[in-house]
């Protein structure tokens, strides 16, 4: 799109175009200035490679010239409608609702009813099921309201679920105060430039590989489900679903100075806590004992030993420098002897990292295991985890060969403790 500007003379245009070269970046951007003379106006172009032309202009006729204004004239009253639209949704959307709009963007390709019961899992504290749902149906009304607003909209084939909208894009850049080209540039989100709408989401990348986002969606469902099965009154674990796009960590190389990346397959918050008695009582408050951010890595074995080594070498290199507590886990859809070969390159990467086989992690529709913790709230249906059950002693850690529980925690197997009363002392003089 080109500047308009209209003047007088041709010396006043000559002027002003020797003002606009020195203040715009070659080829930058481009002007067109109209000046008058006795048969209409001439016109031409701040265009930099054309410098030194001069300002010899192209003859137009007075239809010529309010043709062009009124095409600009409207193209500017689109812009400033548009403008319009967007600062109304300011006004009907809280913070709560810019950050239900993040959260779908950090989690595509999830229906309306699962991302609510994703942020809804984030709640922690002593709070009953009853409350989470109440916390879901909330969300669950705000996600239907965005969508109603053009802020999300369905995923293309084959994928099922919802999307940010190039709208939505738009409104999340004006509320975190960034323009849209930075926003594809910086931001880790999947990203296209769309001849029609412009800046829009994408999800090529999740759909192109679906077998492996739908083992990502599975797993994450899995840890929630197995949550709320195996909680007792005494111990369990609150999980929250970070992203499954959106955790791009830089990093830069001090020798050669490059600046690199890894992106995790999800990052996903655990917090492992416990109650104690006390005079026959349950303590009302949690005590979180462990805490870890989860950095999830699905192997469906397609790529050789060797090209993962790269990836376990830039591990290595940062993890000292990550916050949280980070953890590594690999869900490897592969042999006995790539889950081996992985806990090596692990362990001499200096990752805090756990492996498991596919084949340990899924349980069959039938298996007993479901029987056992059918009866608690929070159940999710089958398909929705496909059988993926990780709270179980199953998990293969770096430096052993053994198996244990995720993090070698399961305060749901232990028995609750008893807290000890204060001791009373003497006073000492």
């Amino acid at each position: 799109m080109a500047d308009l500007i209209i003047t007088g003379t041709i010396e006043r245009a000559e002027l002003i175009k020797r003002q606009l070269e020195t203040l715009w970046k070659r080829g930058s951007k481009n002007a067109l200035i109209y000046y008058s003379q006795e048969d209409g106006y001439l016109r031409f172009g701040n265009d930099h490679s054309l410098a030194g032309n001069g300002a010899t202009g192209v003859p137009l006729k007075k239809e010529e010239v309010k043709k062009a204004l009124n095409s600009l004239r409207w193209t500017r009253l689109e812009t400033i409608r548009h403008d319009q639209n967007v600062g109304k949704l300011f006004l009907s959307l809280s913070e709560v609702d810019f950050a239900l709009l993040k959260y779908a963007g950090d989690n595509p390709l999830y229906s309306i009813d699962d991302l609510a019961m994703l942020v809804s899992s984030s709640i922690h504290g002593d709070y009953t099921y009853e409350r989470l749902l109440e916390a879901k149906e909330k969300a669950k009304g705000r996600y239907l309201s965005l969508g109603e607003q053009g802020l999300l909209e369905d995923a293309a084939p084959p994928m099922l679920g919802k999307k940010v909208t190039s709208l939505g894009l738009e409104v999340l850049s004006k509320h975190w105060g960034v323009e849209l080209e930075s926003l594809r540039k910086y931001h880790a989100w999947p990203q296209k430039e769309a001849r029609k709408t412009g800046l829009t989401y994408s999800e090529r990348a999740l759909t192109y590989i679906k077998d492996h986002t739908r083992l990502v969606q599975q797993f994450a469902f899995g840890l929630i489900d197995n949550a709320w099965r195996l909680q007792e009154e005494h111990g369990g674990v609150d999980v929250y679903l970070e992203t499954i796009v959106g955790k791009r960590i830089y990093f830069q190389d001090l020798a050669t100075g490059k600046v690199n990346w890894v992106i995790p397959d999800a990052a996903i918050d655990l917090a492992f806590w416990r109650k104690t008695w006390r005079d026959g009582h349950v303590h009302d408050l949690k005590i979180v004992f462990s805490e870890a951010r989860v950095l999830l890595e699905v192997d469906r074995a397609t790529n050789p030993i060797t090209r993962l080594t790269n990836r376990f070498k830039k591990y290595g290199r940062l993890w000292r420098s990550l916050s949280g507590n980070p953890v590594q886990i690999w869900v490897i859809d592969g042999s006995p002897w790539r889950e081996k070969e992985i806990l090596d390159l692990l362990d001499d990467a200096g990752v805090n990292g756990w492996t498991v086989l596919l084949e340990r992690l899924v349980l069959e529709k039938g298996d007993p295991w479901w029987d056992r913790h059918s009866h608690k709230d929070g159940v999710l249906d089958y398909n929705k985890h496909g059988g993926m059950a990780p709270l179980r002693k199953i998990w293969g850690k770096a430096g052993d060969y053994e198996l244990h529980y995720l993090m070698d925690h399961a305060p749901w197997e232990k028995e609750m403790s008893q807290s000890k009363p204060p001791t009373k002392v003497l006073r000492a003089y």
